[in-house]
């Protein structure tokens, strides 16, 4: 039935939207890597410095990459997680990466380095950490949801096995019941053949026709209650 139609979308819908954000969270967890890969080439060496535009964009599409993770997720404990992401990228993240930068701009690399090691590592870290149990976590909800679909496709399979049974068996009734119909008309005829054969011409099946009736059947018997009449 249509309910049983629409859970099963319902839940290949939350399926797919679990395997996206399974998937995103591996991409920023790329993209992680390639802001920490440009940062380090810069510190070790200040002609790096064209690589930047490749940080901040793949800072960018992290950040796309989340809110796009927010927007599909239906797991509390997945927005929870993103949530805290996003507080430590704009409060601690963002702001010790942008005095990194502008150190490395006013040509205090030693200091730039200092600052990225004590105080950015461990806050990156913390940061990658939250992004990796996020991903953990999407990969439970995808095995949720899948089991959730199995249950679904078995459920459904059950109910229209039902539905065909039921079917047959009100089919088999309906069928039954008409043959009876027929059987019984068709015995009571011949009753009455026999007696006119036998020479009772008093009998009649005349009472047992269906005016609303008009089959093959009552056609017949109407036929020999007009030739027993005429007799």
């Amino acid at each position: 039935g249509w309910m049983t139609k629409n859970g099963f979308m319902r839940s290949a819908q939350q399926l797919g939207d679990a395997q996206q954000v399974k998937e995103l969270a591996v991409t920023s967890l790329t993209l992680l890597l390639t802001e920490e890969t440009v940062t380090k080439s810069v510190l070790l060496c200040l002609d790096k410095m064209t690589e930047v535009p490749r940080k901040v964009q793949a800072y960018d599409d992290n950040i796309a990459a989340v809110t796009k993770m927010k927007s599909l997720s239906r797991s509390t404990e997945v927005i929870e997680l993103i949530k805290q992401m996003e507080e430590l990228d704009d409060k601690e993240l963002r702001p010790i990466d942008t005095a990194i930068l502008e150190k490395i701009g006013e040509g205090k690399l030693e200091d730039a380095r200092q600052t990225y090691f004590t105080t950015y590592e461990p806050v990156r870290a913390r940061y990658e950490a939250l992004v990796r149990r996020l991903g953990e976590v999407a990969d439970a909800v995808v095995a949720d949801s899948n089991k959730k679909m199995a249950n679904n496709n078995r459920n459904s399979f059950f109910i229209t096995c039902l539905s065909l049974f039921v079917g047959i068996l009100l089919l088999g009734g309906i069928i039954l019941f008409l043959t009876r119909q027929v059987s019984t008309r068709i015995i009571e005829t011949m009753e009455v053949v026999k007696a006119v054969a036998a020479g009772d011409l008093n009998r009649s099946v005349e009472e047992k026709i269906d005016a609303g009736s008009r089959d093959e059947v009552d056609i017949l018997r109407q036929a020999f209650q007009d030739l027993i009449t005429y007799i």
